[in-house]
């Protein structure tokens, strides 16, 4: 062991000394060799890893390769290491919001009232746009899911029955963008709990118009596949005005009610986890608080549950947040959101969520009808906080929400 010591000192003498001799005739750049030094040894850790970079790498997701993020805490230490992961995550974050368009759809101005309308929101510039062509039918109570580059919906339309399929193509310009889809969802019904998983719609639980009783059916529709319907296990309670979101290749849905003549006496603080490659549902950690009309968010290893109402709140909203991540066994408080909401939307850009609309619940129980929201909120999970952002032109409760890239098609 000695010997080999003695060898590797002696060697990197005689590398210090050629060094120093190339420097001082000019036939070597210190720059540009550090820079090469710095490239074999990134090569060698995403050999070592297995993980090739590619066009969408940024700088969050390299450092945390673990040969490259052990060199890099070796190199800058703890404190500037994490001050830069913290600037990589702006940097994308900022990215994201100034390629993306957020699209809102549907929804009105009270519970029932169907819109046609779409707005669409530019997070870079903070500009709204009514967008001229409308869709094919007014609807509420949407969910929505983006595969391939289109939107899917799923809502209540002109039958009132719950159901009715369209699909929206943002990168159209030469004609018209919506197609009604001829199928419809196998059990008609309304106030689910909606998400994308895998490249499938999942809906899950709700009512049948005119019941009181809550479901525990899940159907999932197929658009790759000729946009088929399938039935799938049951989840193991009935929930309506649910709300459910991806996690860890998994579907998570959280709160609601059990239904009945009084529902505010039976919602749920539990969640369910569906997972999808045994197709059987399993009990997950009760969130903090009871909810129904929340609204849920997804982020790359967790998920977000914002507002709602709860048995104890009742007329009362909740500002209340909390999130579950997909290694942790419980859920953990965030900071409150600026308005108590139910009925909204949400969606995560750039590792930030977004609430649009829905009802404030007032603080007054005797002023009807309950207030539709135009507002906007945003949550940063770096600061901890809660802010506000334009506004939506119109107000809209029961309405969907859906991210898509700038990028145009003409078809």
């Amino acid at each position: 062991m000695e010997h080999v010591k003695r060898t590797l000192a002696n060697l990197s003498e005689e590398v210090a000394a050629l060094q120093a001799c190339l420097l001082s005739a000019g036939l070597l750049c210190d720059t540009q060799l550090q820079v090469h030094l710095h490239q074999q040894r990134f090569r060698a850790a995403c050999l070592s890893s297995k993980w090739i970079p590619d066009a969408a790498t940024d700088l969050h997701r390299v450092v945390q390769v673990s040969g490259i993020a052990d060199s890099t805490i070796g190199f800058l230490g703890h404190h500037s290491a994490r001050n830069l992961v913290v600037a990589s995550r702006q940097l994308c974050t900022h990215m994201h919001e100034q390629t993306s368009h957020v699209y809102v759809f549907g929804g009105g101005h009270a519970p029932g009232h169907a819109a046609h309308t779409v707005e669409r929101w530019t997070p870079g510039t903070g500009k709204w746009e009514v967008q001229p062509l409308r869709m094919p039918v007014g609807a509420w109570d949407l969910v929505t899911a983006i595969f391939g580059g289109r939107v899917y919906l799923c809502g209540v339309g002109l039958d009132d029955r719950g159901g009715q399929v369209m699909c929206f193509d943002p990168h159209v310009q030469s004609r018209y963008p919506w197609r009604l889809l001829p199928q419809n969802i196998p059990t008609p019904r309304i106030r689910t709990a909606a998400a994308a998983l895998s490249g499938k719609l999942y809906v899950c639980g709700g009512i049948m118009p005119g019941s009181f009783e809550a479901l525990s059916c899940v159907e999932c529709f197929d658009p790759q596949h000729g946009g088929t319907w399938e039935t799938l296990a049951p989840m193991k309670k009935h929930r309506v005005n649910g709300a459910c979101a991806p996690l860890a290749g998994q579907l998570l849905v959280c709160g609601g009610s059990q239904g009945g003549h009084n529902w505010m006496h039976t919602i749920h603080r539990s969640t369910e986890l569906y997972k999808p490659e045994i197709g059987e549902w399993a009990e997950a950690p009760d969130m903090n608080s009871n909810r129904m009309w929340h609204c849920a968010a997804s982020v790359a290893s967790g998920v977000y549950v914002c507002g709602g109402i709860g048995p104890t709140t009742f007329p009362y909203g909740l500002r209340s947040a909390e999130v579950k991540w997909a290694e942790s066994k419980s859920w953990c408080k965030i900071s409150e959101t600026i308005s108590p909401r139910i009925r909204a939307s949400s969606v995560v850009l750039g590792g930030r969520v977004y609430i649009f609309g829905g009802v404030q619940v007032h603080t007054d129980s005797t002023v009807k009808p309950l207030p539709c929201l135009s507002s906007v909120e945003r949550y940063s999970p770096d600061f901890h906080k809660w802010e506000q952002v334009s506004r939506m032109p119109d107000v809209r409760s029961g309405h969907a929400t859906a991210v898509a890239a700038m990028t145009t098609t003409i078809l």
